[in-house]
């Protein structure tokens, strides 16, 4: 018989409170420019640029894909040329509304943009997840395979990043 105590033990030593990387489990994959940060976000300027001026308060370069050169290149060709940082930051705003194809106008939600969903989960692969934190604005939608609240600079700490006091 297992030990339910035991066996929550071992998970937690080898993954974390929440799922992420933890001292003596596995580690994260080797990060891109430790001073370097993707900000993923849809229409809320606002949202971005109170991120932008926070990551830039703590010494690190926000990288925003809108506002980098096209150069002729598709949306994946940019994601190559600028994803090589040490953290993602992707803002979940109100920007959609949606809901199961079933639904009435009355079930649908706020939602993020299907780009922003789509570049968390290519951040989530690239990165690993403890290096990719999602900031849910209130009213919007969580994706249905995701789940934890985490505070930013303690991720963007625990993620290696040097910030600046």
């Amino acid at each position: 018989m297992v030990d339910p105590y035991q066996y929550t033990q071992d998970i937690l030593k080898q993954y974390g409170p929440g799922g992420t990387a933890y001292e003596g489990g596995r580690t994260l994959p080797e990060p891109g420019d430790p001073k370097k940060v993707f900000v993923s976000h849809g229409h809320d300027d606002k949202a971005k640029t109170a991120v932008e001026s926070f990551l830039e308060t703590k010494g690190l370069e926000p990288i925003i894909l809108a506002d980098q050169p096209n150069a002729g290149r598709t949306i994946f060709e940019k994601f190559e040329d600028y994803g090589n940082v040490g953290f993602a930051i992707i803002l979940l705003t109100a920007d959609d509304t949606g809901g199961a194809k079933a639904s009435s106008a009355a079930e649908l939600r706020s939602r993020a943009r299907q780009n922003v969903i789509m570049e968390m989960g290519y951040f989530m692969a690239k990165l690993g997840r403890g290096r990719v934190c999602a900031l849910l604005q209130d009213g919007v939608e969580i994706p249905s395979n995701i789940s934890g609240e985490r505070e930013l600079t303690r991720e963007l700490l625990y993620a290696g990043l040097r910030l600046r006091p």
